[in-house]
């Protein structure tokens, strides 16, 4: 018909840099003869996800996958409950499931074009400080740092292995429990002023 720009044919079996290059080269054709160009695109799973805070004041965090480094932190995130990412080059990415129980697991990931696949990834969460936590460190690191201080800590139990944990807890309003049932061969724990342990 008429009017109607001649549609270019692209082989049935492209993958990957092919099928972009394929597709980048219909849009511009069809823009070149007039008509609108349709951007198309692929859903890779993103290496940063969060949850919505909706109407919670408390919550629990679970992290059961294992990792080289662990970074736990408190932050304003508004109507986000909590922010969790790795590295674009990491293998991994994480994936959160639950509402009131966060669960953080890790997924499987390709490495994009251009990144270098980083096996010394850090898995970064941070948490709204608006909320109260309980947090279970159930997943062995080579490192943990988590930097607990701005926000409010029902307990905290880590109950995986860890080469290197430090751990800063924030002011508590009455008894804050503390448990560690996995070793660790460094172990530092931060206390507000004129905290008491026991």
């Amino acid at each position: 018909m008429r009017g109607l720009p001649r549609v270019l044919s692209v082989p049935a079996v492209l993958t990957g840099r092919r099928l972009v290059l394929a597709i980048a080269a219909v849009v511009a054709a069809v823009a070149a003869a007039g008509g609108t160009a349709i951007a198309l695109t692929t859903s890779v799973p993103s290496h940063a996800v969060s949850v919505p805070r909706g109407d919670l004041t408390r919550a629990a965090l679970k992290v059961t996958a294992g990792t080289p480094f662990l970074d736990v932190s408190m932050g304003r995130l508004g109507g986000t409950l909590l922010r969790v990412s790795t590295p674009d080059g990491a293998p991994v990415r994480p994936v959160l499931s639950g509402s009131r129980l966060i669960v953080l697991s890790l997924a499987g990931a390709s490495v994009p074009p251009g990144h270098v696949q980083d096996s010394r990834y850090v898995v970064r969460v941070v948490l709204n400080s608006a909320v109260t936590w309980a947090l279970d460190l159930a997943g062995g690191t080579q490192r943990t740092v988590a930097d607990l201080r701005g926000g409010t800590v029902t307990g905290v139990a880590v109950t995986a292995g860890s080469a290197v944990l430090d751990v800063s807890l924030p002011r508590p309003s009455g008894t804050l429990p503390f448990l560690l049932a996995g070793g660790a061969s460094q172990f530092r724990l931060s206390l507000p002023a004129a905290f008491r342990s026991r």
